[in-house]
């Protein structure tokens, strides 16, 4: 599907889109999932089985108990987002934008926005052991959860976390409002969890370097680190048809991130790195032009 539209649709799960089919695929670029519902689960995607691929696009508005946005459930289910908004999405339980419960999601230069959920994760909820979530040039912003997790829950399962900005969830149980880990395995990259009210992180994160924690609950100690410190972020913004929170001049992020093979660009396309290193979280700060006044002598 090419920039069209699903739209205010009602199923029990799925009430966008079901794909429960071995080998079955959807494929969106651009366009909208929007304001559908599920009295169970996936009120905008709901994948049982099979792979569903979108490039750029917007998931928004929809609702479900679980996983309001995106339901990914079996093994052999794998959702990949490419750029793209996952907003305004709202689960009774579990899950506002996205929740996997034994399949995988990959999320590349994209945004979960404004997502809320009743229980745990508002933005996004891993369940099981055999789940995995990668999130790469992304920003997780303004989620809520009705009890922990307002960013990221993860109950079980594998969290990569790379060139990501976790910034102004909230959880009103007042666990991990950014991230919380119950369980299984969450690490990171390159990364800023800030101002995610009381605490930035719950559990036992581990850091593979160059992370930034405004306050000092993530346990970041590994090469590159810097902890209880302000990133200096600017408020959401769209820039380049992404929403980001650019990093301010003089932000302590900026030229403090590893480069990372085989990623060369931020979460809008501008290339890495613009100053003498790459910079910590979803955006790549440009280097700032500098005029000199022109002097001409006779």
């Amino acid at each position: 599907m090419s920039e069209g539209q699903i739209v205010s649709n009602t199923a029990n799960s799925g009430g966008g889109v079901y794909i429960s089919a071995s080998g079955g695929v959807f494929t969106q670029t651009g366009g909208l999932v929007a304001h559908n519902s599920a009295n169970s689960a996936g009120g905008g995607i709901y994948l049982s089985d099979g792979r569903a691929t979108l490039s750029g696009g917007q998931i928004l508005g929809n609702s479900a108990r679980f996983g309001a946005g995106v339901n990914v459930v079996n093994t052999n289910a794998f959702f990949i987002q490419t750029g793209g908004v996952i907003s305004g999405n709202t689960a009774a339980n579990r899950g506002g934008g996205v929740m996997v419960i034994y399949g995988s999601a990959t999320l590349s230069g994209g945004q979960v926005l404004s997502n809320t959920a009743g229980d745990d994760g508002g933005g996004l909820f891993v369940s099981s052991g055999t789940a995995s979530l990668t999130l790469v040039n992304t920003t997780v912003s303004g989620n809520a959860a009705g009890d922990d997790g307002g960013g990221l829950y993860v109950n079980d399962g594998t969290v990569a976390i790379t060139y990501t900005t976790v910034a102004s969830n909230t959880a009103a149980g007042g666990g991990g409002e950014g991230i919380h880990q119950a369980g299984g395995t969450v690490a990171l990259l390159d990364t800023i969890v800030a101002h995610n009210g009381a605490a930035n992180c719950v559990g036992t994160l581990t850091s593979n370097g160059h992370n930034l924690d405004s306050g000092a609950t993530c346990g970041f100690a590994a090469s590159g680190d810097i902890t209880d410190t302000d990133p200096l972020l600017g408020p959401l913004t769209e820039e380049n048809g992404a929403w980001v929170h650019p990093l301010l001049e003089g932000s302590p992020a900026i030229d403090a991130g590893a480069c990372v093979a085989g990623i060369t660009t931020d979460q809008r396309g501008t290339s890495r790195p613009q100053g003498d290193g790459c910079d910590i979280g979803a955006y790549e700060r440009g280097r700032a032009t500098v005029y000199l006044p022109l002097v001409v002598r006779r």
